[in-house]
Parts: C-alpha cells; sequence; structure tokens
C-alpha cells in the first residue's frame, strides 16, 4: 500500500472505532491494517474510501468489521477464581433473597460460553427460582454461533470431563450443549453504548474485558448504565484488565479473592451484607498461566511473626549505558506490554518487559509495569523484586508502590503492604483526581487513591471467619 492508501485505511479504522465508541490500541496497527484489507478483499472493494462508505450504510458490514477488530478469546468457565466467587458466594447470597430466580445477565457475550457458563452455575445450585439468562454481544455473527449451542473441545478446556458428560453431546469434532441448558439462555444483539433495550433489574451482570475497549468517556457512561441495570443488591462483575470503578459515584467497591466486584450503594436489601474476604486480592488476569504455576495466597495472620530480613534496593547492573528511548517508543512498548496482559497472556507480557529493559536498560515506568504483571501472574516474590527496583529508581513512582504493596499482602506481610499503600496514597493526594497516573493503563489519581484506601482497610479487617 502506499502512504495514502495506509492513512485512508487508518481513518476507516478511527471512524468505525468512533463510532462504537472503542480504544484501538496502537500496538495492533500493524494487525488492524490487515484486517481491514482482508475486509475490504472479502467485499470485492479496493479503495479504503469506498469500503468506508459500504460500511457506513451497511450496518452488517460494519458488524463484521468489529468483530474482527475485537478479541472473541472466551471459553467455558473462563477465570477459576471469578467463577469460584460466583458459584460460592454471590449466588449463594443471591438466593437468600430471590425465591422467584436469580436473573444474571452476560454483556458483551461473543460466542456464548460465559452465558452458558452462568446457566450451568445456576444449574449447578439447584436454585428453586425460574432463572433467567440474558447474553448480548455487538456481533451479531457471534450471537449466531451462540445460539446454535455447538462448540471445538478448545472451548471446554476449563470445564472437568463429568460436566462434559453430563451437559453436552459428542458430535464428530463438536459438542453440542444440551437443549435444557440452552433454552435457559436468551441471546441478542445490544451495542453498550446505545440508551435502547438495555435490560433491568438484573442480580448479577458480567461484563468481563469489555471495558478495555472503549475510551474514557464510554467507559464511565457504559459503567454508569451497567450498574442502572442491576436490582438492589445485585452484583456487576468485570474483568480484571478493566478499568476500575472505584470513583464511579453511586458503586459501592467489594475487594474479594477474586478480584474487585461492584454493587450499588444505594437501596440494598435490609440483611447481612455479604463481607468481602479479607486476604489478599489482585487482578486475576492469570486465564493462560497453568493452575499449578499460580501462587496461592499465603495466611495473612501467622500464628507467630517471623523475623524478616532487610531486602536491600537492588543496585543496577554495572554496564555501558543504554540507548536513550524516544518518549513514542516507550508509549509503544508499553502498550504492547499491557495489549499482552489485557489478553491474559501473561508470559508473553513479561517476556516483552524483560526485553524492553534490556534494550533501554533499567527504567521506573518498565520495571513498574512488570511488577503490575507479575502481580497478576501470582509472582510475589518477582514482583516485589520488579517494584523495590522500580523504587530505586524513583522513590516517587506510584504504581511501584501499589505493586509493591499487593507483592507483600499475596506474601502475608500486612504490615509493610499497608505501609506500601499509604506511601502510594501521600503521592497520589499531590495530584488532581482526573490526572492519568503514568504507567497504567488509563487510571486516574482518584482511582488508584480509592483502591490503595480499600486495600489499607482490607488488610487492617480482621479475619472473616
Amino acid at each position: 500500500m502506499t502512504a495514502a492508501d495506509l492513512q485512508a485505511v487508518d481513518e476507516v479504522l478511527a471512524w468505525a472505532a468512533r463510532h462504537a465508541g472503542l480504544t484501538l490500541a496502537p500496538s495492533r496497527t500493524t494487525e488492524l491494517r490487515q484486517t481491514l484489507s482482508r475486509a475490504m478483499a472479502d467485499a470485492g472493494i479496493r479503495a479504503p474510501e469506498a469500503y468506508g462508505r459500504e460500511l457506513a450504510a451497511d450496518p452488517r458490514k460494519l458488524d463484521a468489521l468489529l468483530t474482527a477488530v475485537t478479541v472473541g478469546e472466551t471459553y467455558f468457565f473462563r477465570d477459576t477464581p471469578q467463577i469460584e466467587m460466583i458459584r460460592s458466594r454471590i449466588l449463594p447470597d443471591l438466593a437468600s433473597c430471590r425465591p422467584a430466580g436469580v436473573r444474571a445477565w452476560s454483556a458483551g457475550c461473543a460466542t456464548g460460553e460465559e452465558a452458558y457458563t452462568l446457566a450451568l452455575l445456576l444449574l449447578e445450585a439447584e436454585a428453586a427460582g425460574d432463572e433467567k439468562v440474558l447474553g448480548t454481544d455487538l456481533s451479531i455473527h457471534r450471537l449466531s454461533r451462540a445460539r446454535a449451542g455447538r462448540y471445538r473441545a478448545w472451548s471446554l478446556r476449563g470445564v472437568d470431563e463429568a460436566t462434559v458428560q453430563r451437559h453436552f453431546r459428542r458430535r464428530g469434532a463438536w459438542y453440542e450443549l444440551d437443549a435444557e441448558v440452552r433454552r435457559r439462555v436468551e441471546f441478542r444483539r445490544l451495542n453498550l453504548l446505545e440508551e435502547q433495550d438495555w435490560p433491568r433489574g438484573m442480580d448479577l451482570v458480567l461484563c468481563r474485558n469489555v471495558l478495555i475497549y472503549l475510551d474514557a468517556a464510554s467507559v464511565s457512561r457504559v459503567a454508569r448504565r451497567l450498574l442502572g441495570a442491576l436490582a438492589p443488591g445485585g452484583w456487576l462483575v468485570l474483568g480484571a484488565a478493566d478499568p476500575l470503578l472505584c470513583d464511579l459515584p453511586g458503586c459501592e467497591t467489594v475487594l474479594t479473592d477474586a478480584g474487585v466486584a461492584y454493587r450499588p450503594s444505594s437501596g440494598r436489601p435490609a440483611r447481612r451484607a455479604l463481607q468481602p474476604s479479607v486476604s489478599a486480592a489482585v487482578p486475576a488476569m492469570a486465564d493462560n498461566v497453568p493452575a499449578a504455576e499460580r501462587r496461592k495466597p499465603k495466611p495473612r495472620h501467622p500464628a507467630a511473626p517471623k523475623p524478616r530480613t532487610p531486602v536491600a534496593a537492588p543496585t543496577p547492573p554495572a554496564s555501558a549505558p543504554a540507548p536513550e528511548a524516544a518518549p513514542a517508543a516507550i508509549d509503544a512498548a508499553v502498550d504492547h506490554i499491557w495489549d499482552l496482559a489485557d489478553r491474559g497472556l501473561l508470559r508473553a507480557a513479561v517476556s516483552a518487559c524483560d526485553a524492553a529493559l534490556e534494550g533501554w536498560g533499567a527504567r521506573a515506568d518498565l520495571l513498574g509495569l512488570k511488577a503490575m504483571v507479575l502481580i497478576a501472574a501470582r509472582n510475589d516474590a518477582a514482583a516485589g523484586a520488579a517494584a523495590r527496583h522500580a523504587l530505586y529508581l524513583d522513590p516517587g513512582h506510584v504504581v511501584a508502590h501499589m505493586a509493591l504493596g499487593e507483592a507483600l499482602a499475596l506474601s502475608g506481610d500486612s504490615v509493610p503492604a499497608d505501609r506500601a499503600f499509604h506511601n502510594a496514597e501521600r503521592l497520589l493526594a499531590d495530584l488532581a483526581p482526573d490526572v492519568r497516573v503514568t504507567g497504567t493503563r488509563r487510571d486516574t489519581a482518584g482511582t488508584l487513591m480509592a483502591l490503595a484506601r480499600l486495600r489499607r482497610a482490607q488488610l487492617k479487617a480482621p479475619p472473616s471467619g
């Protein structure tokens, strides 16, 4: 393509993204250009301008393009910690006050695995009411596949063999979900940025790894609507990679072992509130990390304190100075690392951090980012080392203080963890609440301040019992 063609392609992509309220990461530019080129070839159109006119005139073509540029990767029982939280805590909590049945919504359900997972969890809970699950997505093509209820073995990699035998029928290379489960789920198209036909009175809403594609203004608008779709006492569960909603008005934040969940802060039923667990809670992004490699949090209240050997800040290796990196190159590398982490490719994200550090030398921003990725992978020892190295280079790096706090909390060291979060609070107090914090995807000082305070309260709470 000529430079003019590439500019025209980028303009078409930008228009489509604006239309759907999406944010397309710069690190995906080459991939997105290739995707658009394939879509143009499939449509028999060579000129990007002409294809742009086709997209504006034909919603089906626009739907197909948006389906191609957003990641539809999903599978049954994805994100084990969150699934366990729903199974053992949220559903029993809802069942105690929902005799007519629990109403659940999978927003951004893609090809249906998440919505059907909710139906299976409700069946497993043997609830007495008339449970219903709604699955919505922007993509007509994905919804069609969801309604069929037929999946390859790859979609079942999160399912135990007993569940497969009980609820699926083998049809050659396909697994067909039982009609009893399929009838419990309704699928329909919904653009989360449009106001019409929004569900209401939902008890549980899952909207995982959807907000990562939206710009900041759209995140706020959609998050308010998601909370507004909940019945009193309902629950909103986002993906670990999604932006935090700690500073959203009308939103109660609940920190759990599986990450952060949300509830409407008003109109709660007059009954015992479900208390969040007091053990360490960090984003559960490690979908692609084998279960055997995930670190479980150690008890936060050991029987007797154990002496700790002070850990000296690491000394940067004595080597030739690394070449100075252009800010644009650093931004592109950070975007790429976040993109990998958002997709759950944590090993690749850590490798990308190491490659950037090797190329540009020790930098606090890259080390802080590496620490956060390692936290997501439940590797508290390596995360703590990366965070301390970042703070050696820049004692004022907020993300490194937050990462160090999470690493210490994971290892059961609540007092130094509290101190790390307090240090982050002090630094954040000097920033305007709406300022984006360096080293994050799009978190503001207000959001991180709320999270730091929440984590400190969590660490000081008595153990649940």
